[in-house]
């Protein structure tokens, strides 16, 4: 089953690449009871820059053995497979995943097949969004945003600080001087704050 798993995931990456042409819907239906599982689609979503959503569909468990029990060949689920997959089940709801925390649930108990199917696709529509970002991408944006920050931070500490400066500057020269002064140094202000901005958006 190793070997399955990996061949199909690399089936889905290949048609999640899709074409110039046309856009692709690819439905990845799998037990996935594990989040690791779960997150291996997402970054196969990212690694083609494909918008990704998460569906998980469940049922009471005495529901659940008795439609495995109607089942036959190899559409049936050993019982065993059954209650290990149950016992390993890492339930979207209680993982401290963020992927995980956006599943759209859907609760099949009482539903019937052609309802359920009409129900899971409303509510992945609802949803979809743009394009699963890579974590690296994503790392590297929240530096540009800090370093932006940080920019804007930096600039008006400047501009407030040189401007009581200028302020008291101008304060102790002769009133009669003091229009000239202020013109000149706003000037020299403004020169600074320039090159300062220039410097630090370079080296930071």
């Amino acid at each position: 089953w190793h070997a399955a798993r990996q061949h199909a995931f690399a089936a889905v990456r290949e048609a999640a690449k899709g074409n110039d042409e046309h856009s692709v819907i690819i439905l990845v239906d799998d037990v996935l009871h594990l989040s690791g599982m779960r997150r291996h689609v997402l970054r196969v979503a990212e690694s083609v820059g494909a918008a990704h959503a998460q569906l998980c569909i469940t049922c009471d468990a005495s529901v659940r053995h008795d439609r495995n029990q109607k089942r036959s060949g190899l559409h049936r689920v050993p019982d065993e497979t059954l209650s290990r997959l149950e016992a390993s089940w890492e339930d979207p709801a209680t993982t401290t995943f963020a992927f995980d925390r956006k599943t759209v649930r859907l609760d099949t108990t009482e539903a019937q097949a052609d309802d359920v199917a009409a129900q899971a696709w409303s509510d992945l529509q609802s949803r979809w969004g743009g394009a699963a970002i890579h974590p690296d991408e994503l790392a590297r944006r929240r530096v540009l945003a800090g370093q932006a920050s940080n920019a804007k931070s930096f600039a008006h500490q400047a501009d407030v600080t040189t401007r009581a400066m200028l302020g008291a500057a101008v304060q102790r020269v002769d009133s009669r001087l003091r229009g000239e002064v202020a013109r000149h140094l706003n000037e020299a202000r403004r020169r600074v704050l320039e090159s300062a901005n220039r410097v630090y958006s370079v080296c930071c």
